[in-house]
This record gives C-alpha cells, structure tokens and sequence, in this order.
C-alpha cells in the first residue's frame, strides 16, 4: 500500500519528545504540538512515497535527526512556545 509521508515531522516529533522534558516549558499535548507545528514551519518538508521511498528516506532518518537546521527550529520553537504558550493553565 502507498501512503504520502513527510519525514520532516517524524524527526520533528522526535526531537520535540526527547527536547521538551528536558526544557521548562509546559509538557501539555497543546504546547508539544505548537512546538512541532512552529519548528515545521521552519523547515523544508521531506516527503516520501510508497514502501521503497519509505525505506530510502528510512537511511536518511538518522542524518537528518543530527541535522543542526532540525535541532534549531526545535530549540527555536521551545523557547517561542516557552515565552508565550497559548493557554492559560
């Protein structure tokens, strides 16, 4: 079966889950999502096609995790999300 992914937001997602306990931001599911959304607004998507573009993009997971462009709009978008967080409790 084909499925459209953006291996983007994988990374995003990891990065985010492993960055944000470590921060003082809130670790409500509403700011770990504006973390992810705003530091994927920064970044060029990566999608990819089908099981034998999944598995390509799959070697490249690791490279972009270690990617200082990924790191930065993570630890941008924390601190963002940190200064003014879009709730109130």
């Amino acid at each position: 079966m084909y499925e459209l992914r953006n291996y983007a937001e994988v990374i995003v997602a990891q990065l985010a889950d492993r960055l944000i306990p470590e921060s003082g931001i809130c670790k409500c599911e509403k700011c770990r999502l504006d973390v992810i959304a705003l530091a994927l607004n920064r970044l060029p998507a990566r999608y990819v096609v089908s099981i034998k573009g999944a598995l390509l993009a799959e070697s490249e997971l690791l490279a972009m995790q270690k990617s200082t462009d990924y790191l930065s709009a993570v630890l941008t978008a924390i601190r963002q999300v940190e200064s003014m967080p879009r709730h109130t409790t």
